[in-house]
């Protein structure tokens, strides 16, 4: 080699020459689900949505949107990382990483459409780095608004340089509050839990051919297929799904009727289970919505209007409140909830304070006309 020049290095898993013949698309995710399921253990749904999620990161083409991945366990050694790796070995570029920075991320995403794979993402401390990385997962699903701004300098000038962030991500950690929740309500969600009796798994050493295959094949597919994707049908999903599930879901369902065989099926039963509806935490803001509306039906309507104060109290007094607002605030002992806080969180969702009449006289208060459009549309009432 002429001088001091160094070979470049070459990325395990980005040898993507397609396969040389033309392949059946419904023969490669069965045989793809039959290589997964040799190296991890998890539900026959979760590795269908996994298989048609690799998959789809071969065809992002055509999409405007494209969902994340995210896996969670409530401890270690559930297989996370396993089933990043896994996964990581039948998608395009995968860049499998626990530390990298932002910028190397933005270039490895829009020069090289990689495919980014974050570990241990519950480990990352940081608060800058942590809210720069935020910011990349929640932008990456969305073409049009996946692009971050950034200046560089170029000589001695400064210049403008934006980025495209839009697709395929995947991140991994303990806990469900570990990922960010809007790119969390944006991907297939895959919970994992330790098993009592791990079952024997082979080495996936000893399947490094057949993976390199294996991407070769859906290589073929998505090349001689591309044409038939980016424009969805109108799928019936469910009254409990959200349009960001959907939008999450397009793609793979399209992908699966495409590919045709069992695969549509697996592909519904997967969002079906997926998606379900899950208790979740309510955050103290939508609480104190829901507890404005039980003070409106303890007392009634009256005259259409109630006092700021009033309201206050009310809800301080409550029987059974949604939190416990006589302890709300910070410090020890906790303060009660203020008027102030209760008016910068109302005024959130256009409630606002207003002279009212109380009982023939004015007063600052809210009207409940007011409260309707956000109880409907955060509570559902």
């Amino acid at each position: 080699m002429a001088g001091d020049e160094k070979p470049r290095r070459v990325r395990p898993y980005w040898d993507e020459d397609p396969w040389p013949e033309a392949v059946s698309g419904t023969a490669v995710l069965d045989n793809a689900r039959e290589l997964v399921q040799r190296h991890i253990t998890t539900g026959d749904e979760e590795v269908d949505a996994l298989i048609l999620w690799a998959v789809g990161t071969w065809a992002v083409k055509p999409y405007d949107y494209f969902p994340g991945l995210v896996v969670t366990s409530p401890e270690k050694q559930c297989g996370k990382t396993r089933l990043m790796e896994v996964v990581g070995m039948l998608t395009h570029r995968p860049i499998l990483t626990i530390d990298a920075s932002m910028a190397t991320l933005y270039r490895a995403v829009e020069e090289d459409g990689a495919t980014i794979f974050i570990d241990e993402i519950d480990r990352i401390k940081n608060r800058e780095r942590r809210e720069d990385l935020t910011r990349m997962l929640n932008g990456s699903t969305s073409r049009a608004f996946g692009w971050v701004e950034r200046c560089e300098t170029v000589g001695r000038r400064i210049e403008r340089r934006s980025f495209s962030v839009f697709g395929p991500k995947a991140c991994a950690g303990i806990g469900v509050d570990s990922v960010p929740d809007t790119f969390r309500d944006r991907s297939l969600h895959i919970e994992l839990q330790r098993r009592a009796k791990p079952q024997a798994r082979n080495k996936l050493r000893h399947d490094k051919d057949a993976f390199g295959r294996m991407r070769q094949r859906i290589a073929r597919w998505a090349d001689d297929h591309l044409e038939k994707l980016g424009n969805p049908a109108e799928f019936p999903f469910p009254e409990y799904t959200s349009e960001r599930h959907e939008e999450a879901w397009e793609p793979l369902l399209e992908i699966a009727q495409v590919v045709s065989g069992p695969w549509p099926d697996r592909a519904w039963s997967a969002m079906e289970k997926l998606t379900k509806p899950i208790e979740t935490t309510e955050s103290w803001r939508v609480a104190l919505l829901r507890d404005c509306q039980q003070v409106y039906r303890t007392l009634g309507d009256g005259d259409g209007n109630i006092a700021r104060d009033q309201l206050r109290l009310e809800l301080l007094n409550l029987d059974e409140p949604s939190r416990a607002w006589k302890t709300w605030g910070k410090g020890a002992p906790a303060a009660p909830l203020t008027s102030e806080a209760m008016r910068k969180v109302l005024s959130k969702y256009e409630i606002r304070t207003t002279e009212v009449w109380i009982n023939g006289a004015k007063q600052r208060g809210y009207k409940w006309d007011d409260f309707f459009d956000a109880w409907e549309s955060y509570l559902g009432l």
